[in-house]
């Protein structure tokens, strides 16, 4: 904090007209991430911490390292103490005080690390890509508030495919169940395939639709032949 004199010199004159005191606060500006990650060990922490974390309500996994070690360079192992990685995702950049009073209430000591690739620190959370650590599996880790670990831990190639072969059961499904209308997909999804929904609600679903409609068309042109394809020619001449 520092103070600024500032003199008021009239124009005219060249008298000091007047002293103006303002006092300015000299701050760092504080670096905004969209993902924060902190330890808790299991003896500090508070007992309803999970829930505390919970209720948060915002995606993040944690995941029990209670099989960590170093080796020394005298070759002796050492186990770690065991605790808790904690990875938080937020949609826009927040500051580290954001989660701080969260840390705080769960036990945990208020060190908190800025995350630069929400991919990298997700797969350690299991050590994906640390062989000669312990391996860690894909069902200990805990997802929270629609947090999903198998995505996130993905690249953006394998997220492709997946999307690719989903696009390709898609339509695998509306050839063995003739699937006409695209509204009766929705619904089928909504029902029994969540997993189709945001599929189809992106711009995939323009694929699909093309897709229904050919099937429609080939369908009907297939059952009723030369009348099908005629009454599609008055139809669309009535409407120009």
């Amino acid at each position: 904090m520092f103070n600024i004199f500032l003199l008021v010199i009239s124009p005219r004159n060249n008298k000091v007209g007047g002293i103006c005191l303002c006092e300015i606060t000299n701050k760092k500006k504080i670096e905004k991430y969209r993902d924060y990650t902190f330890l808790l060990y299991p003896e500090s922490c508070d007992k309803n911490w999970s829930k505390t974390l919970s209720e948060f309500r915002q995606p993040m996994f944690y995941i029990l390292h209670d099989k960590d070690y170093v080796i020394h360079e005298n070759g002796e192992i050492e186990q770690k103490k065991p605790h808790y990685h904690v990875h938080i995702m937020f949609d826009n950049p927040r500051t580290p005080n954001t989660i701080l009073d969260l840390i705080l209430r769960c036990g945990g000591n208020p060190y908190i690390e800025k995350v630069r690739s929400r991919r990298g620190c997700a797969r350690y959370l299991t050590h994906m890509d640390d062989p000669d650590k312990f391996q860690y599996s894909f069902s200990e880790v805990h997802a929270l508030c629609g947090a999903d670990y198998s995505k996130v831990t993905k690249s953006a190639s394998e997220r492709e495919n997946d999307r690719v072969t989903m696009i390709i059961e898609i339509l695998e499904f509306i050839d063995e169940n003739q699937i006409h209308i695209y509204s009766d997909l929705i619904k089928y999804s909504a029902k029994n395939k969540p997993e189709w929904i945001s599929l189809l609600f992106s711009y995939t679903c323009q694929i699909v639709k093309d897709y229904i409609r050919s099937e429609a068309f080939a369908f009907k042109e297939k059952r009723y032949g030369n009348t099908y394809n005629r009454l599609c020619f008055e139809l669309e001449q009535g409407e120009k």
